[in-house]
């Protein structure tokens, strides 16, 4: 999960642009946003963390 201020931190820009391209992406289902408190939203990417989850099962098996 990441917040607007990951993106920032880490990308560089505002805000605002990081918040935009946020939205932009949650709104062609690439990510999904939830509310942490009151003024934070974070941010996950569902596939790339199914992803994960199914390769770490695979290295449970080998």
């Amino acid at each position: 999960m990441f917040t607007t201020r990951i993106v920032v931190d880490e990308v560089g820009g505002s805000q605002t642009a990081a918040g935009n391209a946020l939205e932009a992406l949650a709104e062609a289902g690439i990510i999904t946003g939830a509310q942490l408190d009151k003024r934070t939203r974070a941010w996950r990417a569902s596939d790339v963390l199914d992803l994960l989850d199914e390769f770490a099962e695979w290295m449970s098996r080998t």
